[in-house]
């Protein structure tokens, strides 16, 4: 909201001037965009760029455009002249050119689709972009229902998304409304307005189609296409039509200059704004308070000031407003309409009763017991009529008039109270009384009755005046008269009530004001003090513990003044006459805390004044109200209009000397009460009486229209959206991994030893091509020969299938079956060939495994750590390197896997007997001495070897299997294996898992058990776990409405393992600082002691020891809401403050001691607010 400065005494709530753009060249077309407030103008020149009223950027255009439209999905603008359509950038640098066929006379784009629409004589053309929007072609073509002789020149689209979206297009006096997507004409309404039109606009939430013409008059039409209503006011052509920022309005614009805000729900204008130029356009959009408009040399930005919200439906017009003041009750307003009366609860704006009255019933006063829940209702008739107003609807219960002393024309309650000081002083004097106090205070039964109940709600009595003049203090339970005093020679106008001084303040129409001496335990209950003859009769009055205030209305004179009296020595304080009102004062109410006056008038403003009738504020309202009451002990501010309560709150018109006097008062804290049920006598009540009792809210009635859409295609829309950014996504991240792979950022962790096959290049290239382009038909293969080698950076290595092994190549050797020409044998066709004898299989018998040196031991051990190395650092690839790296090599290392492993080279000699330190295992085992060999026939010598058995699974990390047999784990994986938790496996990998399954619904006991398994794992893993991630999830779990509440068992469990997760981040947060310490205020011991050495385990600056104390205190007292609204506002406020005045906040506490009771809430949240914010900024 906008601040108040205490230089300019009036603020005003509607449309104001932002600031203004002037141009040389004239004005083609505007692009405005409210959230960064940038300004796109086109001129005849070229375009402009403007941000916050700043010149960025100036391009100069060749072509010669007459619109600029910019698509927003596709982040390129189109420029649009009268036969071609021009794609540009952000630079404005020419794309693309598209020629239309026929000549375009007005253009627009689907914000919805995605498309830009076009009208020609006789059609209108969808043009869609291509390529990557890179190219706008012609999609198709509608004219269904329209001659070549139509020309639009006025497009509206509705803002829907769909086959339902329907486009308004002017042609001539009437409207053509199409199905764009089935490219059909649905309705032709034809000469609904005398003179062509020149703008239409399609107000969505009420279903209204809205027309201007070049006459200037508007016209509403609903979805039957019936006329609603007609609005007049501009005097020259209409330029534009578009829906306010908020409420059911409209804004329209006209050459003749203004701009005109009009209310649908009042059928009524509201607001007019006079330029200097005639307006071509405007651009507004609801829930953005700033527009634009431009004119031919001039460009303006509107900002639109909102100083009150609704808070309260009413359903029917309210005509005055009163309130309570009683101290033991929640203050209620009281709203008195024609032919009801309703207690509101300012706090929520809930209606707690109603009060239900006769038709054609004139309410000319109300008082209102709150204590006793009794409501007296005076007629203009002179009937007075009094309510219990403990059930819903209220019930009658008397009805009286005083005929002898004259019919009743006032009546006001005098309510005596004691406050808190009183009771005090009362209690030590009483002695008794105490002891009576404080035995019910520790007493294990708790009575009903509280000794003090007589005392707090004190004595209350009903006073009325009569139409002879007449004074009377009334029995509401009989309706008789206790007391009567010839007052005034004329009717009681006014009676107003003074507790502090025992006065009460009579006015009559003889013009003559007199105070009375009031004496609540006695027979002679008034006693006049002083009378004082007036100019006119007051027609509004109210006190404060020192001031009378009294409002004229003077038509005849056309004045309309505030005048203070004092009790003390009866000065009279006037006000200045420039100060005064316009028109008749209609409200006016007292805010004693700050001894201020209010005031409200038909000339739609609300004044505030001091106790010295000094003008402090004027409120400019765009209706005037018809009731005013001050509604919170902090001076909001409730204003009835039309039908419903609205709040403008003190922050927007107190000025800084006024707010600084409030943050040193203390408010106790209001509560919210609800609306009473409805009494079963309601069955009783006429079809009329339970249509009033009925709320009714006529602002935000939702028509049924056409353009509504259904669930499925919503659903549909939305699921598209979302694959789509799915898509993007995923395409996005692999582009940025393929970046950073041919960089050389991203490096895979996995070592090859061994060249690729020629015969296992074409595999991989498949395997790569498959993961690059999944849904590819394209069959691409690669060269046989390959130019390069990835293993040397040398000379290429030749790679012989062929071993030698032990044995040289043979010069001359002729067997019986064929060999290679190499004469290469394997080793098996060899061994047959020389070992037949029996001296060779005792020599294989003999023969042992060659000893290991210390040297060949040491690089084993060596080989061992790099493979463990080589396993730690896959852990840690990206999962595209890793497929790329597993599709490279997966053909070679299946086929070197098959591959026997070949003996050891020969030991190197042993110079001397080295024992290791663990026994060494043989590793060929020694062979049995084998079986004559029969002779067979020879087999083929390359016989295909069986393939190896498929390994086994494997089996899942430690920090995963540690969770197995646990409730919550066990439920949501049931079958945990590589498949459940694909590899490669890591700690954070599973910790995300676990935080997602924590976002899905599911009970607490679940939720519970997730977070002690992410604590266990963070507590395992400290240093490898991202706490940052763990840390955000958990918060937004907590602090996700509505907020968990410790009372509740199982979300109690809940919120103590999410807190020990938030402990094990060392984290804190503007959000969750206010969350801890609620928890601090209602937790248990050990919660308490958990959050406290969080607090310190941070570093908390708590020098005195008495954050612990404070926090306690001042979270018992301040709501969660309260607490974190502060805490954001003064963050916001310490962040830019100077250590040194932090310090001063820190240097109040050790004065705590010697404050004793004074303020000690206020201290406290001031502790524990400058403690939090210390930690927080640091």
């Amino acid at each position: 909201s906008d601040s108040v400065m205490d230089g300019d005494r009036t603020i005003r709530h509607g449309i104001l001037i932002d600031y203004e753009i002037q141009v040389q060249e004239t004005v083609q077309s505007v692009l405005y965009e409210p959230q960064s407030d940038k300004v796109a103008l086109l001129h005849s020149e070229g375009c402009c760029l403007y941000q916050e009223s700043c010149l960025k950027d100036n391009f100069f255009l060749d072509s010669n455009f007459n619109n600029l439209l910019f698509a927003e999905q596709h982040g390129v603008y189109v420029g649009v002249s009268s036969h071609h359509l021009t794609l540009m950038n952000a630079n404005f640098n020419i794309i693309y050119e598209a020629k239309s066929d026929t000549e375009i006379l007005s253009s627009t784009f689907n914000h919805c689709s995605g498309h830009v629409i076009t009208s020609s004589p006789g059609k209108l053309t969808v043009w869609m972009f291509r390529q990557g929007a890179k190219v706008i072609t012609p999609s198709y073509t509608v004219d269904d229902g329209l001659s070549p002789s139509d020309e639009i020149h006025n497009l509206h689209l509705e803002d829907v998304p769909g086959r339902a979206q329907r486009s308004f297009a002017g042609v001539g006096c009437g409207i053509k409304i199409f199905l764009l997507e089935e490219g059909k004409m649905i309705m032709d309404l034809k000469n609904i307005h005398m003179h062509p039109i020149t703008v239409t606009h399609f107000f969505r939430p009420l279903g209204f189609l809205i027309t201007g013409a070049k006459d200037g008059a508007i016209k509403v039409w609903n979805n039957l296409w019936q006329l609603q209503w007609t609005f007049i006011g501009h005097c020259g052509p209409v330029t534009a039509i578009s829906s306010f920022c908020y409420g059911p309005m409209i804004v329209s614009s006209s050459l003749d200059a203004t701009i005109r805000v009009w209310n649908l729900h009042m059928q009524d204008q509201i607001e007019v704004i006079q330029h200097a130029f005639p307006i071509q356009a405007l651009h507004c959009k609801p829930g953005n308070y700033s527009f634009l408009s431009y004119s031919k040399k001039m460009v303006t930005v509107w900002k639109v000031r909102k100083l009150y919200s609704q808070t309260a439906i009413i359903g029917h017009k309210i005509e005055f407003l009163t309130r309570t003041n009683h101290p033991m009750v929640p203050l209620r307003v009281v709203v008195i309409s024609r032919n009801s009366v309703r207690i509101v609860s300012p706090i929520g704006g809930n209606v707690i009763t109603t009060a239900l009255l006769p038709l054609e019933t004139d309410v000319t006063s109300v008082a209102y017991l709150p204590c006793e829940e009794k409501l007296f209702v005076l007629e203009k008739s002179g009937i007075l009529t009094l309510f219990n107003c403990k059930d819903n609807p209220c019930c009658k219960e008397l009805q009286t008039t005083q005929s002898e002393l004259g019919i009743i024309t006032s009546v006001a309650v005098y309510e005596l109270f004691m406050d808190e000081e009183d009771i005090e002083d009362m209690l030590e004097e009483d002695r008794w009384l105490a002891v009576a106090v404080q035995a019910q205070k520790y007493s294990h039964v708790k009575s009903k009755e509280d000794p003090l109940s007589k005392e707090k709600q004190g004595t209350s009595l009903l006073l009325a005046g009569t139409k002879k003049g007449y004074l009377l203090v009334l029995d509401y339970k009989s309706g008789g008269a206790n007391f009567s005093v010839k007052a005034h020679n004329d009717a009681v106008s006014l009676i107003a009530c003074n507790p502090n001084k025992d006065q009460v303040i009579s006015t009559s129409t003889d013009n003559v004001v007199q105070i009375w001496r009031l004496y609540p335990h006695s027979k002679e209950v008034l006693s006049l003090i002083m009378s004082f003859c007036a100019a006119s009769t007051p027609c509004l009055m109210t006190t404060t513990q020192e001031r009378l205030c009294i409002a004229w209305n003077k038509p005849e004179l056309a004045t309309y003044s505030i005048d203070v009296y004092s009790f003390c020595d009866f000065a009279c304080f006037t006000g200045d006459p420039e100060s005064n009102h316009d028109d008749c004062i209609t409200c006016l109410d007292v805010y004693r805390k700050l001894r201020l006056f209010v005031s409200a008038s038909d000339d739609k403003t609300i004044r505030l004044w001091t106790q010295d009738n000094q003008l402090l504020r004027i409120i400019q309202l765009d209706y005037a109200v018809q009731g005013l009451v001050f509604c919170s002990l902090q001076g909001d501010l409730m204003i009835g209009l039309h039908n419903h309560l609205h709040v403008i709150s003190h922050a927007l018109y107190f000025s800084e000397s006024l707010m600084n006097q409030l943050i040193t008062m203390q408010f106790p804290d209001s509560c919210e009460e609800s609306q009473k049920d409805i009494s079963a006598k309601v069955s009783c009540l006429t079809p009329e009486d339970l249509q009033r009792l009925e709320l009714v809210d006529d602002t935000i009635q939702q028509g049924s229209y056409h353009g509504a859409l259904s669930q499925e295609e919503i659903n549909s829309l939305e699921k598209a959206a979302t694959e789509k950014a799915h898509a993007i996504f995923l395409l996005q991240k692999q582009k940025e991994e393929l970046l950073n792979i041919r960089e050389g950022l991203l490096t895979s962790s996995k070592k090859h030893s061994v060249s690729m096959r020629a015969k296992d290049r074409e595999q991989t290239w498949q395997n790569l091509f498959q993961i690059l382009h999944p849904k590819s038909d394209l069959n691409i293969s690669i060269p046989e020969e390959d130019d390069c080698t990835s293993d040397n950076y040398g000379a290429p290595l030749k790679h012989s299938r062929r071993s030698s092994n032990f044995f040289p190549l043979l010069a001359s050797f002729n067997p019986p079956y064929p060999i290679a020409p190499d004469g290469f044998l394997p080793n098996s066709r060899m061994l047959a060939e020389f070992r037949k004898t029996e001296e060779d299989w005792k020599l294989a018998e003999e023969w042992e495994p060659p000893k290991l040196t210390l040297k060949q031991l040491q690089s084993l051990e060596n080989q061992e750590e790099e493979e463990q190395e080589d396993e730690e650092n896959s852990e840690r690839d990206s999962e595209l390197l890793t497929r790329l790296h597993d599709a490279l090599y997966a053909a070679h290392s299946s086929e070197s896997s098959s591959t026997p492993t070949p003996p050891p080279s020969p030991p190197e000699p042993v110079v001397r007997h080295i024992t290791p330190h663990k026994k060494i295992e043989k590793l060929v085992a020694p062979k049995a001495a084998p079986k004559p060999i029969p002779k067979e026939k020879t087999p083929p010598p390359f016989s295909k070897s069986p393939s190896p058995p498929p390994p086994p699974p494997t089996p899942l990390p430690e920090y995963i299997a540690q969770f197995i047999g646990e409730t919550w784990f066990d439920k949501l994986f049931p079958n945990p294996d590589s498949k459940t938790f694909p590899p490669p496996w890591t700690v954070n990998k599973f910790i995300n898992i676990l935080l997602v399954q924590l976002s899905k619904p599911m009970n607490y006991a679940m939720k519970a058990g997730i977070c002690s398994g992410i604590e266990k794992l963070m507590q395992q893993h400290d240093d490898s776990c991202n706490k940052d991630v763990a840390y955000k999830a958990v918060t937004k779990e907590l602090t996700t409405p509505p907020l968990l509440s410790l009372q509740n068992k199982e979300e109690s469990v809940f919120i103590s393992q999410a807190l020990k997760v938030i402990f094990s981040t060392h984290h804190l947060d503007s959000t969750m600082a206010p969350l801890l310490a609620k928890y601090y205020s209602e937790g248990t011991v050990n919660l308490q002691q958990g959050i406290m050495n969080y607090f310190t385990s941070l570093g908390i600056n708590d020098p005195h020891g008495y954050f612990a104390k404070e926090l306690k205190k001042s979270c018992s007292a301040t709501s969660e809401t309260k607490f974190s609204e502060w805490f954001s506002q003064w963050a916001e406020k310490l962040m830019d403050s100077k250590s040194s005045k932090r310090q001063q906040l820190y240097d109040m506490q050790p004065k705590r001691k010697v404050l004793k009771n004074v303020s000690s809430k206020g201290l406290s949240m001031l502790y524990v607010l400058s403690s939090l914010f210390d930690l927080h900024i640091r």
